[in-house]
């Protein structure tokens, strides 16, 4: 194995999580590892292969999020670099070329240049809130998310049979501060083409945060319509999945006080997702809502089903496992640092 793709590897193995208890951890694990891998040895043909076929195939893993979500987060781990550093930029720009000049009509290899560009912003950008940005760090972010829109536009009649289209385009639209009708004639092309990508209303839920100069009424909204969009495949279950997105975003355990949303539809939401995916992440992660919710009747229902056995990538505050299985429900009492606004695997 070269020295590139090992530095590669190890990039990557640093930024994983720890394995879940579940299958979930492992597969996405697993994923991440399968596309990064194959990017650094520069087998084109097994690159082509398994993206194209979670794309076609619409392929989940157990929890029910788009296998091609997590080959696109292994992707961008190759890509994860000092931005300053144009030597290692040139060589992982190659390796894409490579890609290219081997299958030219490839939507995910046009696509993979484009997350180079976006990684590059971002590693500019860095993690952190805005004011913690270096002033000098603005301009090159903003260059690169503009070369990432221009190369996505010229490229779009090959890249966008690939969902991922629309969702770098709406990451780039919430990074320019596209006006609202503009952004959503944009949301509503990529879900009249790709309606159960789970990742476009995700990222189109987040430009409605408060945060970013939206608001609860506006979240509400765009949840609904969701609803009414995916109701065919998903039941209600896109409504819980969006606010799950918005509490990992912005409201945390405070999601049924501080947001507009319907618990009632939230938790048949939750029920329409175990219904077609009762893997333990859900279970895990489901049950914590309820207990923040403070509703005891559905905590108890999803604690006998979980039983003693929790994920600690869920149940990260200190306790709340426990007291929420002993039925001391209500958002914990001792609150979980607050999650910067950055990229982060969804769902």
């Amino acid at each position: 194995m070269n020295r590139l793709c090992s530095a590669l590897l190890l990039s990557a193995t640093l930024l994983l999580p720890a394995i879940a208890a579940g299958d979930e951890g492992e597969e996405r694990i697993q994923l991440r590892m399968q596309s990064l891998k194959a990017f650094g040895l520069d087998r084109h043909a097994e690159l082509e292969k398994m993206f194209e076929q979670a794309r076609t195939r619409q392929t989940r893993t157990s929890s029910g999020v788009w296998a091609l979500t997590i080959l696109d987060d292994g992707l961008g781990n190759a890509f994860n670099a000092d931005p300053r550093n144009d030597e290692l930029w040139a060589q992982r720009e190659a390796r894409v070329q490579a890609w290219q000049e081997a299958y030219p009509t490839s939507a995910a290899a046009r696509l993979a240049q484009a997350k180079l560009l976006l990684s590059r912003a971002w590693r500019y950008r860095g993690d952190g809130y805005a004011g913690t940005v270096k002033a000098a760090d603005w301009a090159p972010f903003h260059d690169y998310v503009g070369r990432a829109r221009a190369y996505l536009e010229e490229h779009k009649a090959i890249a966008s049979v690939d969902p991922r289209w629309y969702d770098y385009m709406e990451d780039i639209a919430k990074y320019q501060q596209w006006p609202k009708d503009e952004f959503a004639a944009l949301v509503d092309e990529g879900l009249s083409r790709h309606p159960t990508y789970y990742p476009l209303y995700f990222t189109a839920v987040d430009y409605h945060l408060p945060k970013w100069g939206g608001s609860a009424e506006e979240v509400e909204t765009f949840a609904r319509a969701a609803v009414a969009r995916s109701r065919k495949t998903e039941g209600e279950g896109m409504y819980a999945r969006i606010y799950w997105v918005v509490a990992g975003s912005q409201y945390g355990d405070d999601l049924v006080l501080d947001s507009r949303v319907d618990w009632s539809m939230m938790k048949r939401g939750m029920h329409d997702v175990l219904a077609r995916y009762p893997d333990r992440w859900n279970l895990n992660n489901f049950a914590q809502f309820a207990c923040a919710a403070g509703d005891r009747e559905e905590t108890a229902a999803l604690m006998r089903r979980l039983g003693d056995e929790p994920d600690p990538q869920v149940w990260t505050t200190p306790g709340q496992f426990e007291r929420c299985r002993d039925g001391d429900i209500g958002p914990p009492k001792v609150r979980p640092r607050p999650v910067a606004p950055g990229r982060t695997t969804r769902g």
